[in-house]
């Protein structure tokens, strides 16, 4: 009996001392509070993505007391951004296309009232390199949609941007690019428009449609303001080194007037993860040895450009970061820990995979290429030890739609890295 007492007692305290910081509840209440409709989908519309950064810094001053804190400051940075504005309206020979369920509109499209006849570029001899320019001039389709094929499009090599290089000088009315799946949203090559009207549809697109009508309205943006959102908690030692959380806070806004993408996954998910360890860390008794650095990014969506401006005017040198993390969509099911890094990031990925092995987190950690899909590419390429962190589950085929929503999320994946990090952090 007297053990059996010892035992609850030992859990009442665990559990009060849970109950003093309760990070998953806090996790929760902020990735809804920043996927609300008050923020529009943290883009430009209504300010969302300024108003957002607004919030971090209320956040963090709200959790982040300590004298040994420093409040947080904005880094501005400036870029071009092509949007949509208005009713989106998409019908081919007649019928209505629902934008998100049936159609997208690619990033850099300019917009459009028009109906034209389609005409289709889907065989292979379209394809080759030299000659994509002239075999759709061939076509005489100044006045016509030309249905291309993507995953064909995608095959032809380019040193700089795809689009911008093959489309950008084409004589056409416009282009429909047919998926062989359902097409995703982007922002990421928003930084010029085309002089026609784009659209992506999925593997249904008919083989024989006459006619296509498209009605929206761009506005392109030539000096877009957007910023990174930077504080810090200040170690116990003297060291010049310090770790570092990433997170961008961004995303992709609205596709006309009533498609919204509230990105709870990509990336409240991310935001508030590193919002809540900063939390964590700012308290007396888990303050850490070393200094810890917290950036949330703006322009993420628009191609990494807040990470990237990061790196070259860096807050402190790039060389003190002993470890940095990027936590970016967290918000699916525990299914599979995606994650990427470069080879200054190979030792701490090894003591990773060890803490995820001794406690099962995940039962299928997975490696990536490094690649430039988030935010710890230029870190990584600037020789940084960088590691990406991503939970891949049931929720990601909503990645880059309306339904990345409250419905399709889930706090499972981050009560597990956030334990990861603590104990990467005591350990390495």
């Amino acid at each position: 009996m007297k053990k059996l007492f010892a035992i609850v007692l030992a859990f009442c305290a665990i559990s009060c001392t849970q109950d003093n910081f309760n990070h998953v509840q806090e996790f929760e209440n902020i990735v809804a509070d920043l996927a609300s409709p008050e923020f529009a989908g943290r883009s430009l519309y209504q300010d969302g993505e300024l108003r957002a950064a607004n919030y971090i810094v209320e956040k963090f001053n709200e959790f982040c007391t300590s004298d040994f804190v420093e409040k947080p400051c904005f880094q501005h940075f400036n870029y071009p951004l092509n949007t949509t504005r208005g009713d989106m309206f998409f019908a081919v020979d007649g019928k209505e296309y629902k934008p998100f369920e049936d159609y997208v509109v690619k990033e850099f499209s300019t917009g459009a009232d028009r109906t034209m006849p389609i005409v289709y570029a889907l065989e292979e001899k379209f394809y080759t390199p030299d000659n994509f320019a002239a075999n759709i001039a061939a076509l005489k389709a100044e006045n016509s949609f030309v249905v291309l094929d993507y995953d064909k499009f995608h095959t032809l090599p380019s040193e700089g941007d795809r689009y911008f290089k093959y489309l950008k000088d084409l004589n056409i009315g416009g282009v429909i690019f047919k998926w062989s799946k359902k097409p995703n949203y982007f922002k990421a090559r928003a930084f010029f428009t085309t002089p026609y009207p784009v659209v992506c549809v999925g593997p249904e697109f008919p083989a024989d449609a006459k006619e296509a009508t498209v009605k929206f309205q761009n506005e392109f943006i030539e000096d877009y303001t957007s910023q990174n959102v930077f504080a810090k908690i200040e170690g116990t030692s003297d060291s010049d080194s310090c770790w570092m959380f990433i997170a961008h806070y961004d995303h992709l806004g609205m596709m006309g007037r009533d498609n919204v993408c509230l990105g709870v996954n990509d990336n409240a998910s991310g935001t508030a993860a590193v919002l809540t360890l900063a939390q964590y860390y700012s308290q007396p008794e888990n303050r850490p040895e070393l200094d810890m650095v917290f950036l949330w990014v703006g322009g993420e969506e628009a191609n990494l450009l807040g990470s990237r401006y990061y790196v070259e005017n860096p807050l402190f040198p790039l060389e003190n970061i002993k470890y940095l993390i990027n936590l970016d969509m967290i918000g699916d099911t525990p299914d599979m820990l995606y994650h990427e890094g470069g080879p200054e990031a190979d030792k701490g990925l090894e003591l990773f995979m060890e803490i995820n092995k001794a406690h099962g987190y995940f039962p299928n950690p997975h490696r990536g290429e490094l690649v430039d899909n988030s935010d710890h590419y230029y870190f990584a390429k600037a020789g940084v030890p960088a590691m990406y962190f991503e939970s891949k589950g049931e929720f990601y085929k909503y990645y880059h739609s309306p339904a990345d929503n409250l419905e399709h999320f889930t706090s499972e994946s981050y009560k597990r890295i956030f334990e990861m990090v603590k104990e990467f952090i005591q350990k390495y």
